[in-house]
């Protein structure tokens, strides 16, 4: 015996609307989950960039260390190059002028000049020919001069000659020169 007119129909526990809204609102919450998730991701991988940006800035760093303290080497090497090429450019002209400063007369056999001293080996005709043509020219050059004569038995000398500078007495460079004659 059936009590209805029609055949029943099965029955959900939620209603259709309800089973929408539900499954909208776990679709918003995985869509706000997996937004999260790359986000996060996200982040992640920019404080990753910012470690290796902040890793390259310190080796940028090292290297231009490194690179300004090659510049100051070089600097340094270029400014002693300079001057040693301006101390070889004035020992020229000093063996130069040496070398001008001996008269015909008087034979040099060896040279030896230091720092601050000169230390001459020869042959003179006479001792007054060695003082008035050599020796003259010397004490004005040097602030000491000492000489030793060994006579041969051709009448002639040999000569040791010995010639010191004091370096606390540095005689004034030329550019201060031009300045002082400037000045008066």
């Amino acid at each position: 015996m059936a009590y209805s007119f029609i055949q029943p129909k099965p029955k959900s526990i939620f209603k259709r609307y309800t089973k929408i809204w539900f499954f909208y609102s776990v679709l918003g919450v995985v869509c706000v989950l997996a937004f999260a998730r790359v986000i996060e991701g996200q982040s992640v991988s920019k404080v990753n960039e910012q470690m290796r940006i902040e890793e390259e800035i310190q080796s940028v760093k090292i290297k231009s260390i490194v690179v300004k303290d090659y510049i100051e080497r070089l600097d340094y090497e270029i400014k002693l190059g300079l001057e040693i090429q301006a101390q070889n450019q004035a020992l020229k002209d000093s063996v130069s002028n040496l070398l001008k400063l001996i008269p015909d007369q008087i034979t040099a056999k060896s040279i030896e000049l230091n720092y601050n001293a000169l230390t001459m080996r020869g042959l003179t005709p006479s001792k007054e020919v060695y003082k008035f043509l050599l020796e003259a020219p010397l004490r004005a050059v040097f602030t000491q001069t000492r000489v030793e004569f060994y006579p041969l038995t051709s009448g002639w000398f040999n000569f040791v000659s010995v010639s010191k500078a004091n370096p606390a007495l540095k005689p004034l460079e030329s550019g201060k020169k031009e300045q002082d004659n400037d000045e008066q």
